[in-house]
């Protein structure tokens, strides 16, 4: 089998890094981090999980129950109970490593807000690693840094002595990750407030990918410049100096509010490829490739801003306002350019790039390798697409401005903000100043439920790293270790599963199924390529947000957990596919974000035929349509859909309408051969509090009634239930009823055509001999004796047969519904593969 991406969407020279696929999963459960905390280094905080001695050797997943701030710095000075630290560093100390190989750090694991380390930098190391939606707030090391006035807090003070108001000394600086290992992946990261470089890289770095990460808001005050030249601003994007040979990607970042080195490579002849970034607002010019260096620049999105902050330099320590800039990078030999767009007019919009191309005549790439395998958008798409999708836990994002993420995403958008010299600047005292940093810093803590996870711990924390819920989902047992199995045999074990469908983000076209591992299974993603240029391949597993296009062959879903946000059988003509559902489940969701509407559509092109064939497991869709060359053959497993837009037959399977429950619509006759329709009744409210099947043409109901009870909802009497609506009339002929027994409350079933409805409703006592509960007794229920005599007594039939208990109260009127367009639904299926929803 070819090599797995580390997950869907992992793209770039690092793209196969395995991390700690497989191995030990160790469980943060406490946010002590910092330096003078007693408790840092104890077993469940992340510094004892990324100690290499506390494990054997081998792959080592860390997931997070519990959220909240790590703070890298300094607490609570005794001696000097004014002093604040303020959410910063404290000297070199402040910078966490995470080496060792086979590492997996995963924030989407933590409740709350994520994970948020404040107060210094990350030193990612090693060999393949993955680090994935984390928030680094680096701050200034505070060691010979203080707040003129007050105490300094180390004694004896270092040189100089005495610093008057306004001086400043020279205090130690972080990178927000200065990364100098192999095969490492950095996914959906969010760094600012840095006050050196946010994201570097020295001469070991190779095999690297930065990606959907912000790269934002460096912290812009004077510091004394380590190569002389007086005071400076520090508000800097990206130093990389990546050794010879070296591939290092950065796709589908955000760059904002930066004074310069957006980004600078310089050092030994490595090779980059920028792609698709999104630069804004700068000072002078964007960035500088040093030679020999080379590097690719191809469909970035270059937005000036109106600059900001900056130090007025020399042995000045203020601080004026300078303009943003207006300059990029140049083509050379050594830097291939290529579909960039730049917006210099500062109309607070992006709608005015002018094309950036020139230098090398062909990419350039180490070995004369491509190392990126995705769809490249175009520059006005990328811009779009990274400020949907950029920086950590991008779905908890919402129309309320609350985060960093959330402003410095905003601001670029409207072409506003500001470069500024200070997260919270300690000279000012005003309350309305730093605010950002200080709610940052005060993070609540946020800790799992106990039952969250709950399976044994065998010496690295309490559970499998999996919650209950999607265990159970997912037919795994909930108090057995399985997180190093493979549910769905398709390389991913469980746990990454689960990280990987949390963390899922859209891809940037439909999914298209290729068979490239030769088993025609839609749970395997080298089956898959989400690139529709011709000669390149990216394998990305549809997710929820994803349109999944089968065009050919034969498809199995055979297995839980798959997914989509629209599924389309053959959408050419003369296409021939077919989908069979056998085993486990698939969803075909309207979710939020991406090219999702929860449609599924059996033969999209009407010069194509396909077939889905549901034998087993289950689909769930929110709409399913049938095309001119499309059919559906229904012969086992179950439907849960909440519009079907043809004429629908059961010949064996269960219909369970809606949302469980819900309301399904059928746009045509509705037959039951055999099989089951599945009633849940939670409730009085139809298609909310208990399921209801509306046809717009006639039901014809054979097969068996399977009536359950939910949320411990008791019947009363006179209450009834408009289970079904056929509009042209049904014929009720169900060779079963599994109704609930409600004898004990002295209550019976009756069955009731209303006018162009069915009743199930609750009457007074049920009669004896009526062992199919519905509300008579006749031949059916001698059926039902003879199958199981332990459900009464054959003298009570024998009595009663052909009473019917007599109704306790008229039905109650259930409004007819109105009828869906189906040529409207299609009409909308044709525009799936053009539109895509933003956030």
């Amino acid at each position: 089998m070819a090599q797995l991406p580390a997950f869907p969407g992992a793209d770039g020279a690092a793209a196969y890094s395995t991390g700690g696929r497989g191995g030990i999963v160790y469980h943060v459960t406490k946010l002590n981090s910092a330096l003078d905390d007693s408790e840092k280094n104890d077993f469940g905080t992340i510094r004892y999980g990324l100690n290499n001695s506390n494990f054997p050797a081998g792959p080592r997943t860390i997931v997070f129950d519990v959220g909240g701030v790590f703070d890298l710095g300094r607490g609570f000075l005794p001696s000097f109970p004014e002093w604040d630290a303020n959410g910063n560093g404290w000297d070199a100390q402040s910078r966490l490593t995470i080496g060792g190989t086979n590492i997996t750090l995963v924030g989407q694991t933590a409740p709350g807000a994520g994970v948020i380390f404040m107060g210094g930098g990350l030193k990612p190391q090693g060999n393949s690693n993955i680090i994935r939606n984390i928030t680094v707030a680096s701050g200034y090391g505070m060691r010979n840094w203080w707040k003129p006035g007050d105490p300094f807090p180390e004694q004896p003070v270092p040189n100089p002595s005495s610093l008057g108001p306004g001086i400043f000394p020279d205090s130690t600086v972080y990178d927000s990750l200065d990364i100098s290992g192999t095969n490492l992946m950095i996914d959906h990261v969010s760094t600012l407030y840095a006050t050196d470089e946010t994201i570097s890289m020295n001469e070991v770095a190779n095999n690297i990918t930065v990606q959907y990460s912000n790269i934002s808001q460096g912290q812009n005050y004077p510091q004394w410049d380590a190569e002389g030249g007086g005071f400076t601003g520090h508000a800097l994007g990206s130093l990389l100096e990546a050794g010879t040979g070296a591939a290092i990607s950065f796709h589908h970042n955000l760059y904002a509010h930066q004074k310069s080195r957006m980004p600078q490579t310089q050092g030994d002849a490595a090779y980059y490829d920028f792609r698709n970034n999104v630069f804004y607002n700068w000072m002078g010019t964007a960035g500088s490739i040093r030679s020999p260096t080379n590097a690719n620049l191809i469909g970035n999105f270059y937005l000036a801003g109106h600059g900001g902050d900056n130090p007025i330099g020399g042995s000045n320590t203020g601080i004026t306002t300078t303009n943003g800039g207006t300059s990029v990078t140049g083509g050379s030999s050594r830097v291939y350019r290529e579909g960039n767009l730049l917006d210099t007019n500062r109309d607070d919009d992006p709608d005015d790039g002018t094309v950036v191309s020139g230098g090398a005549s062909n990419p350039l790439w180490s070995g004369g390798t491509s190392t990126y395998a995705g769809t490249t958008d175009n520059a006005r798409d990328a811009f779009d697409r990274v400020l949907d999708y950029v920086g950590a836990n991008w779905w908890t994002r919402d129309d309320v401005i609350d985060t960093p993420d959330e402003r410095i995403i905003d601001e670029t958008r409207t072409g506003t903000g500001k470069i500024v010299a200070w997260a919270d600047d300690p000279w000012n005292n005003d309350p309305n100043e730093g605010v950002e940093w200080r709610a940052l810093k005060n993070t609540p803590q946020a800790n799992r439920a106990t039952d969250w996870d709950s399976e044994a711990s065998v010496g690295y924390g309490v559970g499998d790293g999996m919650p209950t819920y999607w265990e159970l989902q997912h037919g795994l047992d909930p108090n057995a270790r399985d997180d190093t199995g493979d549910f769905d045999n398709d390389g991913y074990t469980n746990l990454e599963e689960y990280l990987n469908e949390i963390a899922a983000w859209p891809a940037p076209n439909a999914i298209v199924f290729n068979n490239a591992n030769s088993d025609g299974r839609f749970a395997h993603i080298l089956n898959w390529d989400a690139n529709p240029d011709v000669g390149s391949v990216h394998p990305w597993q549809p997710s929820k947000y994803d349109t999944a296009v089968i065009d050919n062959g034969v498809v199995a879903v055979d297995s839980v957990g798959q997914h989509a946000g629209n599924l389309l059988l053959a959408t050419n003509p003369g296409d021939n596919a077919t989908l069979n559902i056998t085993d486990g489940w698939i969803k075909v969701q309207d979710a939020s974000h991406g090219m999702s509407d929860g449609i599924t559509v059996i033969g999209d092109n009407p010069a194509a035929t396909a077939e889905l064939n549901l034998s087993g497991g289950k689909l769930t869709t929110k709409t399913l349509l049938r095309g001119a060359g499309g059919s559906f053959n229904f012969t086992g497993g179950t439907l849960s859909a909440e519009t079907v837009g043809f004429d629908l037959v059961n010949s064996g399977g269960t219909i369970s309408p809606g949302a469980s429950p819900g309301l399904t619509h059928v746009m045509g006759n509705l037959t039951i051969n055999s099989g089951s329709l599945a009633i849940e009744i939670g409730g009085t409210n139809p298609g909310i509090t208990f399921d209801r099947i509306e046809v717009d043409g006639f039901a014809d109901l054979m097969g068996t009634l399977d009536v359950t009870l939910t949320d411990s909802f008791t019947p009363t009497l006179g209450e009834s239930f408009g289970f079904l609506f056929a509009n042209g009339g049904f014929n009720s002929n169900f060779s079963a009823l599994n109704l609930p027994d409600i004898s004990g409350l002295g209550l019976g079933w009756q069955l009731n055509p209303g006018g162009s409805t069915l009743f199930l409703e609750v009457v007074a006592g049920g009669l004896s001999g009526d062992f199919d509960q519905d509300g008579d007794v006749d031949g059916n229920d001698f059926l039902v004796w003879q199958r199981d005599s332990s459900v009464g007594n054959l003298a009570d039939w024998q009595t009663n047969y052909g009473l019917a208990a007599p109704l306790a109260a008229n039905s109650s009127a259930v409004p007819e519904p109105s009828s869906l367009t189906l040529l409207a639904l299609v009409t909308c299926c044709g525009a799936l593969l053009r539109d895509r929803k933003r956030s």
